[in-house]
């Protein structure tokens, strides 16, 4: 069976960054335990984070969105350290 690959590109505010994985909106709905490879690009430090994880809830409808949250699966040490920055980089939400 051929990857489908979809290219998703969101801007800084649409994606909330966890420590353990990542929450956005989407268009298109994104099955529920799906296997995704993550590329987080940090224009500022001038490099990307790759992650694989798995879409752990989708809720929404295609009016509104998707909210769709991907939980890491699989990340090496220094990777795990560059999120930490990124996290203390992202603005707090309420």
């Amino acid at each position: 069976m051929p990857r489908r690959q979809t290219d998703l590109s969101l801007p800084a505010q649409a994606v909330h960054l966890r420590s353990n994985g990542i929450e956005f909106l989407s268009t298109e709905e994104i099955p529920v335990y799906k296997e995704l490879l993550v590329d987080i690009h940090c224009p500022d430090r001038k490099g990307t984070v790759q992650c694989q994880g798995m879409v752990a809830r989708c809720v929404g409808n295609r009016h509104n969105g998707y909210v769709v949250c991907i939980y890491f699966t699989s990340m090496a040490p220094e990777m795990m350290s560059r999120i930490q920055d990124l996290l203390q980089d992202q603005p707090a939400t309420l």
